[in-house]
């Protein structure tokens, strides 16, 4: 039997509070062991999500690991720096991590591992946990630490790195600069910081820039492909107006492009497991159309990812029923298997979230 949405919701809490580790940070999938890391961008999701859900002292949790983890970085994040002025070259285990041992240590591992959209994610997560708390002793506590993460983030903004998706390391990509700016202005409005706020306007500058001649933000800077994280140009990150032609052009491509039997794709060449649909998509996507106030619209989206649940109420990380390239399946299921980052702990937290927001419309 399907499970209810109460129910789905109240099993999403219990395994993101059951799975956060001592330490504060989150794995990506408990019962993967590719995925038992924490990545900054997911967990920023699940500590966000349980914030929603009254649990602010697991949200501050991770922050603190967060400031913990980066504060073990910094002179990481100066060598770089300085690497970065003398035009040396930087090589990509030299960047921070997208994704850390649970306890905050380095991953030795060879993953595709310099990635900046995470650095802004967790930037982000720190307003909402301070605006819905009031907890501004916080921002005392964790100042250095967001001084650095600014510092880092102002030296490898304009650099080629790996998209959200751990792919496509020659390019710089939308989705990426967003979190950027996102996290960039979230600091600007937390600490009143101006640098912090002319660095994110010359960010936006060149995601306006890109912006392709039929009006739509492209998957990468160079002005083509479309990419399903661009959602994250309204949610959660407004750097774009909601209401902006160039984003009700990009939303309405994303959906002419990568739905299919009421799922999102990444995006048109996704060949990981063949290019499965992804349930946190949907509900980015639903989250979206919540706040401009379709809501039927995200009522069917959700209900989409409701159906890709196992019989114990877990979402997988995609659902390669209806693969962009079957051909490119059967490599990833010898790799690894068949489900086998179930739950996606990110995959949870986006329901969770996007549930939030729907009831609050409802009500």
């Amino acid at each position: 039997m399907e499970k209810t949405r109460p129910e789905l919701v109240n099993i999403s809490l219990e395994l993101l509070k059951e799975h956060q580790h001592s330490s504060g940070s989150f794995p990506a999938s408990p019962n993967f062991k590719e995925f038992n890391y924490c990545f900054l961008r997911d967990a920023s999701y699940c500590a966000y999500a349980l914030l929603l859900y009254g649990e602010a002292g697991s949200c501050k949790k991770f922050l603190q690991w967060c400031h913990n983890t980066i504060m073990a970085c910094s002179d990481n994040i100066e060598a770089v720096k300085r690497k970065a002025l003398g035009s040396d070259h930087i090589e990509t285990n030299e960047f921070l991590a997208v994704r850390f041992e649970l306890d905050g240590s380095l991953d030795r591992s060879d993953w595709p591992n310099f990635q900046i959209d995470c650095y802004g994610a967790w930037l982000w997560c720190l307003e909402e946990y301070v605006t819905m708390t009031g907890d501004r002793e916080f921002l005392l506590e964790v100042r250095t630490s967001v001084g650095l993460t600014v510092s880092y983030l102002e030296t490898v903004w304009t650099f080629a790195c790996f998209d959200c998706w751990e792919e496509h390391n020659y390019r710089r990509h939308t989705s990426s600069l967003v979190c950027v700016a996102g996290g960039l202005n979230s600091v600007a409005r937390l600490y009143g910081n101006r640098d912090a706020k002319q660095l994110a306007e010359k960010v936006q500058y060149q995601i306006l820039k890109a912006i392709t001649p039929d009006g739509i933000f492209p998957k990468f800077l160079t002005g083509y492909g479309i990419d399903s994280s661009n959602i994250w140009l309204s949610v959660p990150f407004n750097v774009i107006p909601r209401d902006a032609p160039a984003m009700a052009r990009t939303i309405e491509a994303i959906e002419s492009n990568l739905k299919k039997d009421g799922g999102l794709y990444r995006y048109p060449e996704d060949s990981y497991y063949g290019g499965g649909r992804w349930p946190l998509l949907n509900s980015f996507l639903a989250w979206h159309k919540i706040e401009i106030g379709e809501i039927e619209e995200a009522e069917e989206l959700l209900v989409w990812v409701e159906g890709q649940a196992d019989k114990n109420g877990y979402f997988p990380e995609n659902n390669y029923e209806i693969p962009l390239h079957p051909e490119k399946t059967q490599k990833w299921i010898e790799k690894w298997g068949i489900r086998v980052s179930t739950p996606l702990l990110w995959t949870q937290a986006m329901y969770l979230i996007a549930v939030h927001f729907l009831d609050g419309k409802n009500n």
